[in-house]
């Protein structure tokens, strides 16, 4: 049996190959930094709290969470390199941008709340990473959605993980320094 060490670097092979070129947005840096970062999230709040997750797949989701929706990869490529439960797990983790905007996030926490605690568990971990100072483009309207974004997030998936879900209620509360009334909190 692979250990999670040998999961989450096989995982993060196939994203970097996956995600090849792509930055962060804002940034320079590039993006396999913000699936490291989630997979750090993941991997901190299964020492602090393990009990009932199956750690192999939350690293390797947590890792592979974008990989639908922001590469080329296919369905059919990731449950072939992977699994069919990692694959219907990023599939729930994905934006249907099919549908209004409006409707994108509740749509997409409906089918991860449907999946498994572990999509749950990668859901509040990407969204505690990405609780970093906003680019500095953004309207102070778009941050105060995204934090209203964050806010729906934890509430739908509140019960899923303590230790996660007190980090990201700190860092959803710790945001509001970055919206202002008119500059965009700048």
């Amino acid at each position: 049996m692979p250990t999670p060490v040998d999961v989450y670097r096989r995982a993060l092979d196939f994203a970097a190959r996956a995600h090849a070129g792509q930055k962060m947005s804002g940034s320079e840096l590039p993006y396999l930094l913000h699936l490291a970062h989630v997979g750090a999230e993941i991997n901190f709040a299964l020492e602090n709290e393990a009990e009932g997750f199956d750690e192999n797949l939350c690293l390797q989701v947590g890792i592979l969470h974008d990989v639908l929706e922001d590469t080329d990869i296919l369905p059919e490529e990731l449950a072939r390199e992977f699994s069919e439960e990692i694959c219907l797990a990023v599939q729930a983790l994905s934006k249907n941008k099919k549908l209004p905007k409006a409707q994108q996030m509740a749509d997409s926490l409906h089918r991860i709340k449907a999946n498994s605690k572990e999509t749950c568990l990668v859901k509040l971990a990407d969204r505690l990473v990405n609780m970093s100072p906003p680019p500095h483009y953004w309207s102070a309207a778009r941050r105060k959605a995204y934090q209203e974004d964050a806010r729906m997030i934890l509430e739908v998936l509140g019960g899923t993980h303590a230790y996660l879900e007190a980090r990201l209620a700190k860092k959803i509360e710790d945001y509001s320094n970055y919206i202002g009334e008119e500059d965009g909190g700048q």
